[in-house]
């Protein structure tokens, strides 16, 4: 059920809290769509679900995810912060100055579930993340550093297809990537190494302005 697709005038809306699911599509096209907070208890955000929301900046979520479907945000060329609950024993170290934003999903990123988000600059996976799918960056031309937790295993060989300019990736020290992915890296881009560290602090992630 699309119930708000391809609403022009929508630039606002409050999903309450009791929501658990919202199905494929449902804020597709919406255009002037500014921000959305996704409810504790969704655990999904579905294929298409804001596919072409070209005013979208910001999504947040309080609440873990266990994935993030095919072309969730797909072509949301303003898309600048995903803020979602991090991993409260993750933490890292970030030249100063960084403008950092926060992910934290359970499972993986899927097939073209960021593709044309153009304007984001700065992602942090946390360790929940095993696999990101093909074409899941693609296009998202302004991102330059982007940081992943040690559960990482495959990355597809085009899931940072057209990152012009992505330079630095930040991975543990401990991390398992297939071959395959580490090759993929090491063919395009900077790999930095360190050793995963926790804390017992809660506020982890910092965001500098």
């Amino acid at each position: 059920m699309c119930k708000y697709r391809d609403c022009k005038n929508l630039k606002q809306i409050h999903l309450p809290e009791s929501l658990e699911r919202f199905g494929v599509s449902t804020f597709n096209g919406c255009s002037l769509l500014q921000s959305i907070e996704i409810p504790n208890h969704v655990m999904v955000i579905p294929a298409y679900a804001f596919e072409g929301c070209q005013s979208l900046k910001k999504c947040s979520c309080k609440r873990k995810l266990k994935r993030i479907e095919e072309r969730a945000f797909h072509w949301c060329v303003n898309l600048e912060s995903i803020e979602f609950e991090q991993d409260d024993y993750v933490a890292w170290e970030y030249p100063s100055g960084l403008k950092i934003h926060k992910v934290s999903i359970t499972s993986g990123i899927e097939q073209y579930a960021f593709e044309g988000c153009a304007s984001l600059n700065h992602l942090v996976l946390p360790n929940s993340i095993s696999f990101i799918g093909k074409c899941a960056f693609r296009y998202c031309y302004s991102l330059q550093d982007i940081s992943f937790g040690s559960k990482l295993e495959a990355v597809n060989e085009t899931a940072f297809a057209k990152c012009h300019h992505l330079v630095h990736l930040y991975v543990p020290d401990n991390a398992k990537m297939t071959y395959e992915a580490l090759e993929e890296f090491k063919r395009w881009f900077i790999i930095h190494y360190q050793e995963e560290k926790k804390e017992e602090s809660n506020d982890l992630f910092e965001t500098s302005e």
